[in-house]
């Protein structure tokens, strides 16, 4: 062990160069040694599976240590656990996937031996359970030009549409009134945004790329963030509410979709089925099923009380980037990365045949300009809007004809929104703006930026 570990010193020291160690910029535990971490061991060492109890995504996971006791001794990488684990021709970790590089486990051993100090995000307490994700912003963020919008929805009344922001997400009358409420939280990507059934919370999903997953919850009428969790170790998709308005799921890059307690965090069920990303999760309408979707072009449908997979809804056509459930049955409309819109029944497949029948396909709508980046249902359930680039489309559901298409967008269209009452389409994209469309003329009725934007980018602007 002597010779290997002073070799990974020597090893370190060539890396960065013929500078002195003690000259060397100390190793950061959140941006050199985490990432090695998520990279090769956080598939088993993550609270969803906490291998030997031992948590690898956070530093109190890794200060904590596990079954076998502590992971690292500060100071002393030689004779710290870790170290040992993952070190020699045969190492014992990750029993998974490529061993760590020599020059990875130099840095975490140089880490341990400059004292194994913590620089990660700061978080707030919340909960036995559940983890906490980043402490809000202190103050709202400031704009100098517009954000891209990744998030769009209304409240059950109408009365209200949620927009994305950077580290928050503004409230506005449904109306093109006003902004009413600035939600600011501590993830800087919103890429989801929910109310649930009865319209008192909000939930966003988004967090921080390649660092972490982040759900927030939102008590409406208060503007109070009740929950805010750290869920994985990057981005959180897809976020939807249950029919009773207790529960969210979401879906994460590392393949799993996930349902939280609304109450207090706690991760009540992770699905490992996916192949690649998975993009987003919803709940079928009698709350006892859950289906995700992701980039492996699957709808996988599982059964919430026991976790058991039934079966893929779909044939794999292509990625699928997002989907929506019919606002009262068990059918989804989804949007593909090659452009095509299709609806399916939410059930099993089992009477496809060697043929690859497609059996649960109700309707596929015609091919988008570009890939499909979102997708949403009217109340009534007969129409769907579609976003995809330079311009957005309502298609009737029954005929698969076209409604209505709304143009004058400049880019990628991201986030789309049915009003409550069927007239109404939002849409938000790249150039920043939210635009609301008559249905079924496809008028354009208003348009507006959704962020107050700094009075010195105002007056350049003129």
């Amino acid at each position: 062990m002597n010779r290997s570990f002073h070799f990974m010193l020597a090893l370190t020291a060539a890396f960065l160069g013929t500078r002195a160690l003690a000259e060397v910029k100390p190793v950061s535990f959140s941006h050199d040694v985490l990432p090695v971490f998520q990279g090769s061991c956080a598939g088993c060492h993550q609270p969803g599976k906490l291998k030997s109890g031992l948590d690898l995504t956070t530093y109190e996971g890794v200060a904590k240590g596990g079954k076998k006791g502590e992971s690292f001794k500060t100071g002393d990488p030689e004779h710290s656990f870790i170290i040992e684990q993952v070190s020699g021709d045969m190492p014992e970790m990750p029993n998974k996937g490529d061993p760590l590089t020599k020059a990875e486990i130099a840095v975490i051993a140089r880490w341990i031996k400059e004292g194994a100090k913590n620089d990660s995000v700061a978080v707030v307490a919340l909960p036995s359970g559940a983890m906490p994700g980043p402490a809000p912003l202190a103050q709202p963020p400031v704009y100098t030009v517009p954000p891209v919008i990744t998030a769009l929805a209304y409240s059950p009344d109408g009365q209200t549409l949620a927009v994305s922001g950077y580290y928050e997400v503004v409230l506005h009358r449904a109306d093109c009134g006003g902004a009413v409420a600035r939600l600011v939280g501590g993830a800087p990507r919103i890429l989801s945004v929910a109310f649930s059934p009865d319209g008192k919370r909000l939930a966003a999903a988004g967090g921080a790329p390649a660092q972490y997953g982040n759900v927030q919850v939102w008590n409406v009428d208060e503007r109070k963030l009740a929950g805010n969790w750290k869920t994985s170790t990057d981005t959180a998709f897809g976020v939807t509410f249950n029919p009773a308005g207790d529960q969210v799921a979401f879906g994460s890059p590392d393949k799993s979709a996930r349902i939280l307690n609304v109450a207090d965090g706690k991760e009540l069920l992770r699905l490992d089925q996916h192949t690649d990303w998975c993009l987003g999760a919803l709940f079928t309408a009698d709350g006892k099923r859950i289906l995700s979707c992701g980039r492996d072009q699957a709808m996988k449908l599982s059964s919430i009380a026991n976790g058991q997979f039934i079966d893929d809804i779909n044939n794999p056509l292509e990625p699928i980037m997002c989907f929506a459930r019919h606002p009262k049955e068990d059918i989804v409309a989804s949007g593909g990365a090659l452009g095509t819109p299709r609806v399916y029944k939410i059930s099993d497949n089992q009477n496809r045949t060697a043929a690859k029948n497609d059996t649960n396909l109700v309707k596929e709508l015609e091919r988008q300009p570009a890939s499909v980046h979102g997708i949403a249902w009217n109340a009534a359930g007969t129409q769907v809007a579609v976003a995809s680039e330079g311009e957005a489309r309502v298609y009737d559901v029954k005929t698969g004809s076209r409604v209505a298409t709304l143009a004058g967008h400049e880019g990628g269209i991201f986030a789309i929104a049915f009003a409550p009452d069927g007239t109404r389409v939002a849409t938000g994209g790249y150039d920043g703006m939210v635009r609301l469309f008559e249905i079924p003329s496809g008028k354009l009725k208003g348009a507006f930026v959704p962020v107050p934007l700094s009075t010195a980018a105002q007056t350049a602007s003129k």
